[in-house]
């Protein structure tokens, strides 16, 4: 599996941090992992070469974060 992750390649990669309040729908483990989960995925986005961006805040800010990440990419020269 991680010889399959390792070959893909993406221009950005978006991470949530876990600042908005947990909401058991039934699908997620629980509210005590969400923080190591982030970190592990913050360790294994900053060891890989591609450009990752951390969204926090109000749903509307991390929206704005991210949609601002992706024009420029889109958009650069």
């Amino acid at each position: 599996m991680q010889a399959i992750a390792d070959a893909r390649t993406y221009a950005l990669y978006i991470l949530t941090d876990w600042d908005i309040p947990f909401v058991d729908d039934g699908t997620r483990d629980g509210e005590h992992l969400r923080g190591t989960m982030t970190e592990h995925f913050r360790v294994a986005l900053a060891a890989r070469p591609e450009r990752s961006i951390v969204v926090r805040g109000t749903r509307q800010n991390r929206l704005s974060a991210a949609t601002a990440a992706i024009d420029r990419l889109v958009l650069r020269p």
